[in-house]
């Protein structure tokens, strides 16, 4: 699975952020109290999500005075998620996925803004890649998070490119350095065929 375009890339990261807005906005108050991921609610995957956005500009911010070392290390992410989640649990849903769209937002435009970002270094719990690739991990989670999203009140997500979307994480994992993901190996089987992306959520413990 070789690796997809730059522009691949920022489409599927734009069509990830769009999903998730579209879903968030169709939710009512109980939605967001519905299980969404893993033991998070839809209200707490939301808060997740602004968390996440805030580390990409952290993380980019040290990659731009060329600290290149992941933040911590993929052993500590399950707890710094919980406590990412629980500093942010006077955010509403709504209050959170708007943080995230205009994080989201200004996190491309920040890349985007430079051709010269795209293969500088950057650290991530799993290790170092550069911007670029792990643009595409962040289409990527960005996608598995509006299926999380969809299910809670019944509906489906499917990426508009999922060559793209299920690649763009493969191949940032493969060219890191350090630590890979743990699901690498499963990942690295995926072949561009039928319900490729199921088979993909399958893989991430969703059903």
């Amino acid at each position: 699975m070789g690796a997809p375009s730059a522009g691949s890339v920022v489409e599927a990261y734009r069509d990830g952020v769009t999903s998730i807005a579209k879903f968030a906005a169709a939710m009512n108050d109980q939605d967001w109290h519905r299980t969404a991921c893993g033991d998070w609610s839809a209200g707490e995957l939301a808060r997740h999500l602004a968390a996440v956005t805030d580390w990409y500009h952290q993380w980019l911010d040290r990659s731009l005075i060329d600290d290149f070392e992941p933040p911590f290390s993929v052993d500590e992410l399950a707890d710094q998620n919980e406590l990412e989640v629980h500093e942010r649990r006077a955010l509403t849903g709504p209050e959170a996925i708007s943080f995230f769209v205009d994080a989201a937002d200004g996190y491309l435009d920040r890349v985007m803004a430079d051709p010269e970002l795209w293969d500088r270094p950057f650290g991530y719990p799993f290790g170092t890649a550069t911007v670029g690739l792990h643009l595409g991990a962040a289409a990527n989670e960005w996608h598995v998070h509006a299926s999380d999203l969809a299910g809670a009140v019944g509906l489906t997500h499917v990426p508009a490119d999922v060559a793209t979307t299920v690649s763009a994480l493969v191949w940032c994992q493969a060219q890191s350095t350090g630590r890979g993901g743990v699901a690498r190996a499963r990942l690295s089987d995926l072949r561009p065929q039928r319900n490729r992306w199921a088979r993909f959520l399958a893989i991430t413990g969703r059903t």
